[in-house]
C-alpha cells in the first residue's frame, strides 16, 4: 500500500506522519499483525525535475527518521485481514480518522499491544484494560453521559458497552465477558484481588482483542455477516 499526503503550504514532517500513522494503525487492526512502514519519501513542489517537452516531475527524496518503524514485510499464507477496503470504502476511512482522534487514549494503547512482543500475559491484560477503560469512558459520553458519570463507571460496564454493539458477531459468550475480563484485569491491577490462572487470562486477552477489533470494524461500517465469518 502506498500512502501520499499533500499540503498546500510547507509543514513539519510530523504533520504528515499523523495521517500515515493512522492508516498504518488501521491496517494493523484489520490484520492484527505488526505492520510497519517500508520506506519514507518527501518532496517540495518547488523542487522538480525538468524532462524534454517542458514537463516537470516531482523529485522525491528518501527520508530516515526515528519516529516510525521501518521493517521488511512478513506475511504468511495463514495471515488474514478481518476486513478490507471494500468493506469500509472512503467513508469508513474517514470515520476511522475521526475515531482514531476521538478515542486516541484507548486506541493507541490497544494498537501498541502488537509491540509487546515477549511480554507477560499480565502486561497484555493490563494494557488491554487501560484501552477498555479509555474507550468505554469516551463511549459513555458519546451516548449521553456526563464526564463525571462516565468516569464512575466500572470497567465491567465499559466493556459491556462495547459488547452491546457487536454481541452477535463474537465467537465467545458475550453476556458474561465483561465480568470475566474485569476479574482478570483487577487481579493484575490490585494485589489484594484473587489470582486468575494464566491460561484463563490468556483466553480473556484474546477475546478482548477480538471484541475491540470488531467494535472498531462495526464503527467503520463493516457488516455483521463479515465480522461473524471472521471468527
Amino acid at each position: 500500500m502506498y500512502i501520499r499526503t499533500l499540503r498546500a503550504r510547507e509543514c513539519d514532517w510530523e504533520s504528515h506522519l499523523d495521517i500515515h500513522f493512522a492508516i498504518c494503525n488501521l491496517l494493523r487492526i484489520a490484520a492484527w499483525k505488526r505492520l510497519d512502514f517500508l520506506s519514507h519519501e518527501a518532496h517540495n513542489s518547488r523542487e522538480c525535475i525538468q524532462i524534454p517537452g517542458g514537463v516537470s516531475l516531482p523529485e522525491w527524496y528518501g527520508v530516515r527518521t526515528a519516529l516510525t518503524g521501518v521493517s521488511v514485510p512478513a506475511w504468511s499464507e495463514r495471515d488474514r485481514f478481518m476486513f478490507d477496503y471494500q468493506d469500509i470504502g472512503k467513508v469508513g476511512v474517514r470515520k476511522w480518522l475521526q475515531l482514531a482522534k476521538r478515542y486516541a487514549r484507548g486506541l493507541d494503547p490497544f494498537v501498541s499491544l502488537l509491540d509487546l512482543e515477549g511480554a507477560t500475559i499480565d502486561a497484555g491484560i493490563a494494557q488491554l484494560g487501560i484501552a477498555f477503560e479509555a474507550i468505554g469512558y469516551e463511549l459513555f459520553q458519546e451516548r449521553g453521559k456526563s464526564e463525571n458519570a462516565a468516569n464512575k463507571k466500572p470497567v465491567v460496564d465499559r466493556v459491556d458497552l462495547l459488547v452491546q454493539d457487536v454481541s452477535r458477531t463474537l465467537s465467545f459468550q458475550p453476556s458474561t465477558f465483561g465480568g470475566r475480563f474485569a476479574e482478570s484485569y483487577n487481579s493484575v491491577k490490585h494485589a489484594n484481588r484473587p489470582q486468575i490462572d494464566p491460561a484463563l487470562k490468556q483466553e480473556h486477552f484474546q477475546q478482548g482483542v477480538e471484541l475491540v477489533r470488531k467494535w472498531i470494524a462495526y464503527r467503520l461500517g463493516v457488516s455483521a455477516q463479515t465480522l461473524r465469518s471472521a471468527g
